[in-house]
């Protein structure tokens, strides 16, 4: 499987609204995912997930509309969890399903600092211990790896 880590573009967190905890993209990400959409659109993508948070749905837009031909699919493991240690968790199980489910395709995958820089860890064979040496996922990041 060719696998594509893609941290969300920036987001402005709309604080007028009591309890909003899933805000959309500022107009800077906006413009960063039509960038983004430019350069990603090379690759033949079988499959698309995202986070069920709003920011990551809008980072990847541009690019499902460039592409036409594929529905980008929610998936709660890309949610960080209350601790690092359930979010390492929520990475690993992810993994397993992309492992066992998709084992030939190009999976394009649009998440969060903390669950993207798991999975990193995870794809490299590194321990949750390791996490504070991992360099973390920029607004708009791309990182690319081979699984077996």
């Amino acid at each position: 499987m060719k696998l594509f880590l893609l941290r969300h573009t920036e987001y402005t967190p709309d604080f007028s609204i009591a309890g909003n905890v899933d805000p959309g993209l500022s107009e800077d990400g906006k413009k960063h995912a039509e960038v983004l959409a430019e350069k990603l659109a090379g690759e033949t993508y079988n499959y698309i997930f995202v986070s069920p948070k709003k920011r990551t749905l809008e980072t990847v837009l541009p690019l499902i509309e460039r592409l036409k031909n594929i529905e980008p699919m929610e998936n709660n493991f890309l949610l960080e969890g209350d601790s690092l240690e359930e979010t390492f968790g929520r990475a690993q199980s992810f993994l397993d399903f992309l492992k066992k489910d998709f084992q030939d395709a190009t999976v394009l995958t649009c998440g969060h600092q903390i669950s993207l820089s798991c999975l990193a860890l995870l794809l490299r064979g590194e321990p949750l211990e390791r996490f504070s040496d991992t360099e973390p996922f920029e607004y708009g990041e791309v990182r690319t790896f081979g699984v077996k």
